[in-house]
């Protein structure tokens, strides 16, 4: 093999990253909703129909959008929105402490996951919907703001503090972890 010859150099920077990742508490102050009920309506005979192909890759642009301008961001799904607390203004999810959450303008408008949202927003939190090119568009939720995937880091930089900015080149190859340990800030930048 011949990556063998760098392995312990490779192993060596997986086992820092991991102690890293370990200690204290992520701060990630966006999540994206996780569209597994609203895909698992898009497949005929396991395969995804144009409008699951549609739905994956608006996640997919959206979540790389705020990646790639050094916004972190999680995974949320429905039972993790439903189950959460409001406080302070932010959707806490175990020690998770969301601002702002990014949904596809075709999630699937059930009733108490919707006034979970509501109830948020109207307590301090912020909701971006992102576009999914010919689906259905649900209006049982007012968003602070609209648009495209791609322009997703935007629209959150508009919405919400974002400690990490790039003001001169793309950036798109530079990723930031902030992490809390002993009540102080610890960023991992790579």
């Amino acid at each position: 093999n011949p990556y063998w010859l760098y392995f312990k150099e490779f192993s060596d920077y997986i086992r820092r990253v991991s102690y890293i990742n370990s200690q204290g508490r992520a701060v990630v102050p966006c999540g994206i909703y996780y569209p597994i009920r609203e895909m698992s309506g898009c497949m005929v005979n396991g395969e995804e129909t144009e409008s699951g192909m549609n739905l994956n890759s608006a996640f997919h642009e959206a979540m790389n959008s705020l990646l790639e301008h050094q916004i972190d961001v999680d995974m949320i799904d429905r039972d993790c929105i439903l189950n959460s607390e409001i406080c302070e203004g932010k959707l806490c999810v175990g020690k998770q402490q969301f601002e702002a959450i990014l949904i596809p303008s075709c999630i699937e408008a059930e009733e108490k996951l919707m006034d979970k949202l509501s109830f948020w927003q109207k307590n301090g939190g912020k909701i971006l919907k992102y576009d999914v090119k010919n689906c259905t568009k649900t209006e049982q939720i007012y968003e602070d703001a609209y648009c495209y995937p791609k322009d997703a880091w935007k629209k959150i930089n508009e919405l919400i503090d974002i400690d990490f900015k790039i003001f001169n080149g793309t950036g798109e190859e530079i990723y930031i972890n902030h992490r809390v340990c002993d009540e102080k800030d610890n960023f991992f930048i790579c």
